[in-house]
C-alpha cells in the first residue's frame, strides 16, 4: 500500500466531513459578520469595519543556501481591495512587507494579540504607492487593521500567525 501525503490525506478528511457534516449556508458570511461587529464595538469606532478574506496562502523559497530564512505570502482581499504579505523570518526577528492594491493612501495599524485582547503595535502610514514594511517583528499572533484616508470604510485582516 502506498504511503499517502500529508494534502492526501486532509483532502480524505475533508471529503468525509463535507459529506458526513456540511457547512451550513451563510454560516461563513454571518461569522465574519459578526467578528467585524465585534472588532467595531471593542474598538468604539462608531465606524463599520469590513473584514477582510484569506483568499491565497503560498510557501516560497525564500533567501540564499543555507540562509535559514523561511518566507511566506498572504493575500486579503474585500470590494476591489487587495493586500498583499509578504513575511519573512530569520531567527527571532520576521518581517512582513506589504502592497495595497490599488495603491492608495492609509494608515495600516499593526495589533497584536495578547492572552486577554488586541493591542497595538505601531502605525504606519503607507503612501500613494500602497507599498508598506514592518521590520524586527517578533513572533506571534498580529492583524492588520486599514484606515483609507478618504474616510472610507476600514479593513481589517483575520488573525495570522508570524
Amino acid at each position: 500500500m502506498a504511503e499517502r501525503t500529508d494534502d492526501e490525506l486532509l483532502a480524505g478528511v475533508r471529503a468525509f466531513w463535507e459529506g458526513t457534516d456540511p457547512v451550513p449556508d451563510g454560516l461563513v458570511a454571518r461569522v465574519q459578520a459578526a467578528a467585524a461587529l465585534a472588532a467595531s464595538d471593542r474598538f468604539d469606532v462608531g465606524l463599520d469595519l469590513e473584514l477582510m478574506l484569506l483568499v491565497e496562502r503560498t510557501e516560497e523559497l525564500a533567501g540564499t543556501r543555507g540562509s535559514g530564512a523561511a518566507a511566506y505570502t498572504l493575500r486579503f482581499a474585500r470590494d476591489g481591495v487587495d493586500l498583499l504579505l509578504r513575511i519573512s523570518a530569520d531567527g527571532t526577528a520576521a518581517r512582513i512587507d506589504g502592497w495595497v492594491v490599488p495603491p492608495s493612501p492609509v494608515a495600516v495599524t499593526v495589533q497584536r494579540d495578547t492572552d486577554t485582547t488586541w493591542h497595538d503595535v505601531a502605525t504606519i502610514e503607507v503612501d500613494a504607492t500602497g507599498r508598506f514594511e514592518l521590520a524586527a517583528l517578533t513572533a506571534g499572533m498580529l492583524r492588520l487593521r486599514l484606515e483609507p484616508n478618504d474616510g472610507s470604510t476600514p479593513f481589517q485582516t483575520p488573525a495570522f500567525e508570524i
